[in-house]
């Protein structure tokens, strides 16, 4: 945990983590999108003789969007995989600690997080700061 990250750095990480579980929910639906969309593809009707079907009928710009689609859930998978690996490897405490920082919905102080941990709020905060790092260093930065 040497090296400083960037404040930019820092937020997006926690936004990150306050997002996960839509970030989740997000990658499943785009996965489900990408099957069905190639599966439709292959079963739909010409449109003979009407108007546009919706669809990209340029290959080269399918082609494009599949891999645009496909980059962006692999960055996905990736920082959701880094918050998995490094939520798996802390204590029940910390774990908490994470729970009640990020997606706890009364948004609760650090004073009653503290209080509820039986730690003091530098210790509560330090702890933070330190998944943060850990799961920075997980996705290069």
């Amino acid at each position: 945990m040497s090296k400083r990250l960037r404040k930019s750095h820092y937020k997006a990480i926690e936004d990150e983590i306050r997002f996960y579980h839509t970030t989740k929910k997000e990658l499943e639906e785009l996965r489900i999108n990408v099957v069905l969309g190639a599966s439709f593809q292959e079963q739909r009707d010409e449109n003979m003789g009407g108007g546009s079907s919706g669809f990209i009928s340029n290959p080269t710009e399918q082609r494009a969007l599949l891999l645009q689609m496909d980059r962006r859930i692999e960055r996905m998978q990736k920082t959701l995989n880094a918050i998995e690996t490094v939520l798996n490897q802390l204590s029940d405490e910390d774990k908490q600690l994470i729970h009640f920082r990020y997606w706890d919905k009364g948004k609760p102080t650090w004073t009653w997080i503290a209080n509820r941990l039986n730690m003091s709020e530098s210790t509560a905060k330090r702890k933070r700061k330190e998944v943060v790092y850990r799961i920075a260093e997980r996705l290069g930065y």
